[in-house]
């Protein structure tokens, strides 16, 4: 029985999938102060680009809708991240299963 060599794409894929979903949402609320929750908009980021505001304000209006309904929405945002790192874990797989059938 052959040993099967280590397939990269396992782990690269989870841990892209793990920083997009929860390391670059911290660094868009780090990056932008002056929430406000009114206007549900940050007065001013470092880097201040549109779209680093607005990626921002999405996340800090998940944390305001979870602190008022018992972090639910937080909970349903981190099954799915998982969810989607369970997927790309089993898509990995199957892909490199199919490159080690196809050099053998």
């Amino acid at each position: 029985m052959e040993k099967q060599g280590k397939c990269w794409l396992i782990p690269v894929s989870m841990l892209i999938i793990s920083f997009c979903g929860f390391v670059l949402p911290i660094l868009a609320m780090v990056n932008c102060s002056g929430w406000n929750e009114g206007s549900m908009a940050v007065s001013g980021c470092v880097v201040d680009f549109p779209f680093a505001r607005a990626y921002a304000d999405v996340y800090y209006g998940l944390l305001l809708f979870s602190a008022f309904m018992l972090l639910m929405p937080l909970g349903v945002y981190v099954a799915f991240v998982v969810g989607l790192i369970m997927l790309a874990k089993r898509v990995a797989l199957v892909v490199c299963k199919r490159r080690h059938e196809q050099s053998t």
